[in-house]
């Protein structure tokens, strides 16, 4: 899907670029050597985060991000606004590094949600967030039974705060960390543009 009148193709760029336009300024590239304490290469999500905790952590610290183009191109701008919470393959996670390593790597995932709602708060950055849910459907038979034993497996159980579909009970048998949903849908915090 391309914006209309943009004449940019859907993959050159984001769709929140392409949407609203590109960003006014781009900087220059460097024009010639130049130090730094750390260089980051990488101006997406990772690297802007590293950035960011670094400079927090150690204010003197000189850090350059090198960037191809801009800043959110790449993969990390075009991931339509989403923060989610989801495991891919939280099931196999678990057979192979155990049930508690599974809900502590459940736990971290939605602390990332809420820690990038509260840092987009702190900074005062206007990220047009909205905490809403995930409506997780199937497709295929396979897709379907697994959706449906979700809540059915006997997780240990795991207490979620800042939940962002709210503080509900958890679907009976889930260990998972507890988020707002009926019996037999999951759902999971996220947040969008």
């Amino acid at each position: 899907m391309s914006s209309p009148g943009s004449g940019v193709v859907n993959g050159g760029i984001s769709y929140w670029y392409a949407d609203d336009g590109l960003p006014a300024t781009v900087r220059e590239p460097l024009a010639g050597d130049t130090s730094a304490d750390v260089v980051i290469v990488g101006g997406g999500y990772t690297g802007l985060w590293t950035a960011y905790y670094l400079k927090k952590a150690a204010p003197f610290l000189r850090i350059t991000v090198l960037e191809q183009r801009f800043c959110g191109y790449g993969a990390s701008g075009r991931n339509g606004g989403w923060l989610y919470n989801g495991v891919a393959g939280r099931d196999r996670y678990a057979s192979l590094h155990g049930h508690e390593a599974a809900v502590r790597l459940q736990r971290a995932m939605n602390d990332t949600v809420d820690e990038v709602i509260r840092v987009a708060a702190a900074e005062d950055i206007d990220a047009d967030i909205h905490r809403v849910g995930v409506l997780e459907v199937a497709c295929t038979p396979a897709q379907a039974a697994r959706l449906k034993a979700f809540p059915r497996r006997s997780w240990p159980s795991a207490r979620r705060t800042g939940s962002c579909t709210g503080r509900g009970r958890r679907p009976s048998g889930s260990g998972w960390p507890a988020r707002s949903a009926p019996p037999g849908r999951r759902t999971a915090p996220a947040c969008t543009r």
